[in-house]
Parts: C-alpha cells; sequence; structure tokens
C-alpha cells in the first residue's frame, strides 16, 4: 500500500517554523491591511487568511509576500535553523574583515617602529 500521507508534515526531531504564524506576527506588529496586501499580491482577501492559518507556504507565494511588505521572512528562517548557514554576503564580509585586520596589524607594527625611532 502507498503511503500518501504528506511526509513534509509528519513532525521531525528539529520542528519547522509555522509561515503563517509569522506571517500573523508581522501584518499584527505593523498594523498591515490584509485587504491592501491581498490588492497588492492580486489574491483574494480571504487568499490572506488562509495563508496565515498554513503551517507551510510554497517559496513562490513566500517570495510574493516578502517583496511586496519589503520584508525577508527568509531570514527569519535563517534564524531559526539549529545550525549557523554563511550566506556569500557574510562569507565575503567575513573575508573583508580578516583582510582588514590584516592591514591593521602591519599598520601598528610600522607604528611602533616609527615611535622606536622618534623615542631614541
Amino acid at each position: 500500500m502507498i503511503d500518501r500521507s504528506k511526509k513534509y508534515k509528519k513532525e521531525s526531531s528539529i520542528p519547522q517554523p509555522h509561515v503563517g504564524e509569522m506571517l500573523t506576527a508581522y501584518i499584527q506588529m505593523h498594523k498591515i491591511n490584509r485587504a491592501a496586501l491581498a490588492r497588492q499580491l492580486g489574491v483574494a482577501e480571504n487568499a490572506i487568511s488562509d495563508y496565515c492559518r498554513r503551517s507551510s507556504l510554497q517559496l513562490g507565494i513566500l517570495w510574493r509576500i516578502s517583496v511586496a511588505l519589503e520584508y525577508n521572512f527568509f531570514t527569519e528562517f535563517n534564524d531559526k535553523l539549529p545550525f549557523a548557514p554563511e550566506s556569500a554576503t557574510t562569507i565575503a564580509l567575513k573575508q573583508q574583515l580578516a583582510e582588514k585586520e590584516e592591514t591593521i596589524a602591519k599598520l601598528e607594527a610600522e607604528l611602533e617602529i616609527y615611535r622606536r625611532i622618534v623615542g631614541k
């Protein structure tokens, strides 16, 4: 017999965040008019209420909501992950920071040399 249950809805050791609750909290916190959001997304007003009840949403829907609200819900997911993934931007910034720290160390060494020369 074929298991037709929705496997993505089964509980795991690391529970997934409830997208609808995140969306609801954002809408309430920022006092967003659901009808206006629905018009902006080109969906019926009751679709917004439906999204707020869902534990998960398709990536495309969440993308459109994020763009419409100018809020990155994906960073919320990132913050809730049990590990710390690094984006390409974060990796590039860490590399820049390492380069700047190396430059600072060289300049501090050079400054120390000048202080010794002047101090004599």
